[in-house]
């Protein structure tokens, strides 16, 4: 965390985060107490969500489907914005770096 933060605003962090038992000591260092973070992408939906909403005040909605057949996938983020449906599709994962050979 030290990277982002000084190592007083990272100590606090640690000691909050052990107060409300999302991670626990051990001989190691610290370890997550509940199962292991597979995916980020439902929280990352939901963060871009609240920020349209409270930084532009767009009504929005994260991880939208739909259950007609012929209406494929999900939408990560809707948002309405200046009179417009505004999409976003939010990746979580960097990029693929295979580009077609030319």
């Amino acid at each position: 965390m030290t990277r982002y933060a000084t190592a007083e605003v990272s100590a606090e962090y640690l000691r909050e985060i052990l107060s409300m038992g999302i991670i626990a000591h051990t001989a190691e260092g610290y370890r997550l107490t509940g199962r292991p973070v597979t995916s980020f992408g439902a929280t990352l939906e939901w963060y871009v969500a609240e920020i349209l909403k409270r930084e532009f005040s767009s009504d929005s909605l994260w991880g939208v489907k739909f259950k007609r057949p012929r209406i494929g996938g999900d939408y990560d983020v809707l948002g309405k914005f200046d009179g417009s449906l505004l999409y976003i599709e939010v990746k979580s994962s960097p990029p693929s770096r295979s580009m077609p050979a030319r």
